[in-house]
């Protein structure tokens, strides 16, 4: 019988977090790019700065975790999502709305950190329940980002940006208080290119690392 743990909560609502704050200020973006003169180059660019961003960072950000633990990467990853939204929030130029794409995007990839710590947290036979929860947040950060975008929208992008610094904060708290570490910590592990490269080689593992 699968029994909701308050781990798991927290992850969905870390993942949760993440897609909101995509989705709250991803419609916003090329109008914001707009009033600095952005070139639709420019609006394609930065609509593609986080996804790119939390792919590249998702694979040693998990194998960090896999070294120092859960928890200190989570809390890491969240503090730069605040700091992402913040500086997104009082950007005055295109460059530093680039700058806070990719701090965000960087720290989104926290994701592979949040899917580890479920495996860390679920039997097998729950595991499949549980990453069904996590999906389930995702889907729903994704719904609600755009709805939440919209009401704000007439308030500007940098209200926006400050509510999502709030929902990022909020969770970074919970992180902090209510989130016990999930993994036995190895201070012999280290992030090796060679073990990331077969990783993403493998036809087994290849889907995990890219998505």
């Amino acid at each position: 019988m699968f029994g909701v743990d308050r781990r798991l909560l927290i992850i969905a609502l870390i993942l949760f977090v993440n897609a909101l704050g995509s989705g709250l200020i991803l419609p916003l973006l090329p109008f914001f790019a707009i009033a600095m003169d952005a070139s639709p180059l420019a609006i394609g660019l930065l609509i593609a700065t986080l996804p790119l961003f939390a792919t590249l960072a998702g694979p040693p950000l998990g194998a960090l975790s896999d070294r120092y633990g859960r928890k200190p990467l989570l809390l890491l990853s969240l503090a730069g999502t605040v700091t992402g939204f913040v500086l997104l929030g009082t950007a005055t130029t295109l460059p530093l709305v680039f700058l806070s794409r990719v701090i965000d995007g960087a720290s989104a990839g926290n994701v592979s950190i949040a899917r580890a710590a479920i495996a860390d947290i679920t039997s097998r036979e729950s595991r499949v329940a549980g990453i069904g929860v996590a999906f389930a947040m995702e889907s729903l950060g994704m719904i609600a980002g755009p709805l939440l975008g919209g009401i704000f929208a007439p308030y500007g992008l940098t209200v926006s940006a400050f509510v999502a610094v709030g929902i990022a904060g909020v969770c970074f708290v919970l992180v902090l208080v209510a989130f016990p570490e999930t993994r036995a910590t190895s201070h012999h592990a280290s992030l090796r290119l060679d073990d990331m490269l077969s990783a993403v080689q493998s036809p087994r593992t290849r889907v995990l690392v890219v998505s």
